[in-house]
Formats: structure tokens, sequence, C-alpha cells
């Protein structure tokens, strides 16, 4: 059985060596259109700084809670002001677009204060 093991590593090798000079030049040539076939290449639809083409930019509070009712935030934020409603919506693409209006810079844009912070949460601010 050692002898047959042997054998087959042989032929290998010998396969190798007279093949390998033409397999490399094939390889070379059309290596990458069988990588792109076989390998699906990673696409990233948005780039780490920049916004989403779909992100809308908005005027002022007033006219991103027409669209976001408690405000727009981003992921892993919490609020560093006063007391706010829960339900403040997690969209990083919006907030991006609209991050000059977060006046308190803690990651949540157009927040809704609650009655207990002395603003009322109806009152369009």
């Amino acid at each position: 059985m050692a002898t047959r093991e042997a054998l087959t590593k042989v032929a290998l090798l010998v396969f190798l060596v007279v093949a390998g000079p033409s397999l490399f030049a094939w390889w070379s040539t059309n290596g990458t259109e069988v990588v792109k076939a076989v390998v699906p290449i990673p696409s990233f639809s948005a780039v780490p700084g920049t916004t989403s083409p779909t992100a809308q930019t908005f005027d002022g509070c007033k006219t991103l809670r027409t669209t976001y009712p408690r405000g727009v935030k981003r992921r892993g934020s919490t609020n560093t002001g006063a007391a706010i409603r829960p339900g403040v919506e997690v969209n990083g693409p919006a907030y991006r677009a609209n991050a000059r209006l977060d006046v308190d810079g803690d990651g949540l844009a157009c927040e809704r204060g609650t009655r207990a912070a002395g603003r009322s949460p109806w009152k369009q601010t």
C-alpha cells in the first residue's frame, strides 16, 4: 500500500511539473474572471462618513417630525439632555443627513421632550 501511495504522489508531482507552466499561464490571463464567477464580490452600499442617496434632508425639526414624529437617532446613541419621549426612530442615514439639527450633540436629532422636562410633547418646537 505504501508503494501505491508513493506512486500517486510521484504521478501528481510529474503532472504539476509538466502542466504547471501552462496552468499558470492560463490562470494569469483568465483567473480574475474565474474568481468573479465563483466568489461573489461584496458591494458596500454605504461608505462611512457619507449620506445615503435616499436620505432626505429637512429644513428644520418641524419638517423632520412630519416623517419622524419623535425624532431620529443614530445607532448606539443615548440621550444626554433633558428627558425625552420614547420611540425615537433609529435611522443612521437620516440622522447623518440632518445631524445639524442635533443641537446637544447626543446622536438624537429633533427628539421630543416630556412634560416632566417642562416642555409639551405635542408642541412643535
